[in-house]
């Protein structure tokens, strides 16, 4: 699936909420399209052949961030379906036992998720572990208005940062 593809998809289910929206995909476009990703990911299985490609990622994010993107995500209520969003977005734990490790698992492709390409294998820390730094990606909290682009767009440029303080700010 395409970055964009998954943002869409993940909009049908957020989109009642700008702040989560917004993080949900500040976080994907930073992990996909950081210029520093050897920083905090690392290829941990590629296939054979003639052009390998990788098949599971570790990345190691901040404590702070994972937290911060599920708590923006949480209570966010689905008009579509008439339940919360992390219902169908945690698989089978649900929105009631879903927890932020849990749902980063389930988008990484634990428990069945069918819709991601590669295995990602999330671990949240604040410091350095194993040669990464954690991806810390800028949350925007539920009772924060969101900035609209000069065309009434949202921007999901990511405003994020590593531990080492290589930026990718617009």
């Amino acid at each position: 699936m395409e970055l964009d593809s998954g943002i869409k998809l993940g909009a049908q289910f957020l989109k009642q909420c700008p702040s989560c929206m917004r993080n949900f995909a500040r976080h994907f476009c930073a992990f996909n399209c950081l210029p520093d990703q050897s920083k905090f990911m690392r290829v941990s299985q590629k296939s054979q052949g003639p052009k390998p490609a990788a098949e599971a990622v570790q990345v190691l994010i901040t404590n702070t961030s994972m937290d911060g993107i599920y708590d923006s995500c949480a209570n966010v209520f689905n008009s579509n379906t008439g339940t919360l969003a992390l219902d169908l977005m945690c698989g089978s734990w649900g929105a009631a036992l879903c927890t932020a490790k849990r749902w980063f698992d389930f988008m990484g492709g634990e428990g069945g998720n069918p819709y991601t390409t590669f295995r990602i294998f999330y671990n949240a820390s604040n410091v350095p572990e194993g040669g990464l730094v954690p991806l810390d990606t800028v949350v925007t909290p539920c009772n924060e208005p969101v900035k609209v682009r000069s065309e009434g767009k949202l921007s999901y440029v990511p405003e994020t940062t590593s531990v080492n303080a290589a930026s990718a700010n617009p």
